[in-house]
């Protein structure tokens, strides 16, 4: 800086101690600093990829648990210190702060909610609306009734309607003759002759999450395209600001958004500027005219694609960004699998040898842990298992899994875990 003393000594001063608090309380900082941006969705994004790269869990939102802003909270127990950080109900976007403050307070004076119909019915119906209550089943923020979205969003006219009318009873001093056995506690049963709600897609869900918290939640929209970023071929999105040799072509690879078609003063010609997103980060690119007539077909929002580009770098911002010499579907590649061992004709040693499985940090989710603990708790046996761990920064990690996950392996389980073997 080419500030006076004072004011570099008091930058000085303010780094040191930020600095101090991220690397010795780093689920209290980070949870502060995403507090401090908790109405910018787009830079919520941003923390929330510096809390994954630290290996902060990220814990969707809950009516139950979240609080107005984002919480340090403990996982298990057995924690010593918080390890995970809880999405805060107010920065869920069209959720109002008065209305999540009335909640809290509500949940802490008489309970835990215990259905949709529970949190309307309880809440003021001034403070719930429509909207907020779309934004939170949206966000999963209603996931623990066990009830798919899309029933729940289906139904939320009569939701709000029998809120309003218990709501009118409790003004007027009325009550009903089942009040005391809590029948507004459990989802509704769909009424005969009601036609079957459609439960969202992947990629639907996946897609409201983003628009309502800034980053996916339940898994990532190029989770069937894992193998092709097991490539070496493709730089991460994340390696692009740290490239300082701009010689010379590199491969990416990811989903196309924001693509917005410009056009030339010189001569009228589209070129097109898009952002480019993969399981490490985004960057930013452009398609000069030349080489997007020849790709704007693929360069599409909500495209997967591979990418031949060059780096860009700005001289005043010093940030890295691609310009596309060559854009193309990415093609669905698997997960490079090892073949499974054929079953021994001798008898099965004491000690068995350990099934290996791999993770990726970079890539896999709390969805890929959750499918591989369901699949090893249904294959009990004899057969320890480990996890052979690449960090986002640093040397692989191997790890073994808890006793109660040794499985036997058959035929049917190999060909389920190829895609971590």
């Amino acid at each position: 800086y080419g500030f006076n003393k004072s004011h570099s000594a008091a930058y000085g001063i303010v780094t040191y101690r930020t600095a101090y608090l991220k690397a010795n309380f780093p689920v209290e900082f980070m949870a502060a600093v995403l507090s401090y941006e908790v109405n910018n969705t787009d830079k919520i994004a941003n923390f929330v990829s510096e809390c994954q790269r630290m290996g902060i869990t990220i814990l969707p939102p809950d009516v139950n648990k979240s609080l107005l802003k984002f919480a340090p909270e403990r996982t298990t127990a057995k924690a010593e210190a918080p390890d995970a950080i809880r999405y805060g109900l107010s920065a869920i976007k069209n959720v109002g702060e008065g209305a999540v403050q009335a909640a809290i307070e509500e949940r802490e004076r008489n309970g835990e909610f215990k259905s949709i119909e529970d949190f309307a019915g309880r809440l003021d119906n001034r403070s719930v609306n429509r909207k907020m209550l779309e934004s939170l089943v949206k966000a999963g923020a209603f996931d623990f009734t066990k009830e798919d979205r899309a029933s729940m969003f289906a139904r939320l006219d009569q939701v709000l309607s029998a809120a309003a009318s218990m709501q009118r009873d409790k003004k007027s001093g009325q009550g009903g003759l089942f009040d005391d056995f809590d029948l507004g506690a459990k989802p509704q049963k769909s009424v005969a002759g009601t036609p079957a709600v459609t439960p969202w897609t992947t990629d639907e869900v996946l897609t409201f999450e983003k628009e309502l918290l800034g980053f996916y939640v339940s898994g990532h929209p190029l989770d069937k395209f894992r193998g092709n970023f097991e490539s070496t071929k493709l730089t991460p999105l994340s390696a692009i600001e740290e490239i300082t040799e701009t010689k010379g072509s590199i491969h990416v690879a990811g989903l196309l958004s924001n693509v917005a078609v410009k056009y030339t003063k010189k001569d009228g010609r589209a070129f097109a500027t898009f952002v480019i997103e993969d399981f490490t980060g985004t960057c930013e690119a452009l398609a000069w005219p030349d080489d997007f007539e020849k790709c704007k077909e693929h360069i599409q929002n909500g495209n997967v694609v591979e990418i031949r580009a060059r780096i860009r770098k700005d001289d005043r911002s010093e940030t890295n960004s691609l310009t596309a010499q060559d854009v193309k579907p990415l093609k669905q590649r698997k997960a490079r699998a090892k073949p499974a061992e054929p079953p021994p004709e001798e008898p099965a040693p004491a000690k068995p040898k350990p099934l290996v499985l791999r993770l990726d940090a970079a890539r896999h989710t709390t969805s890929d842990l959750e499918s591989l603990k369901t699949l090893l708790l249904q294959h009990p046996g004899d057969v320890p298992v480990e996890f052979e761990i690449t960090p986002v920064t640093g040397s692989l990690v191997r790890l073994a899994a808890g006793a109660e996950f040794k499985i036997s392996q058959s035929k049917a389980l190999v060909t389920a875990l190829l895609e971590w073997m």
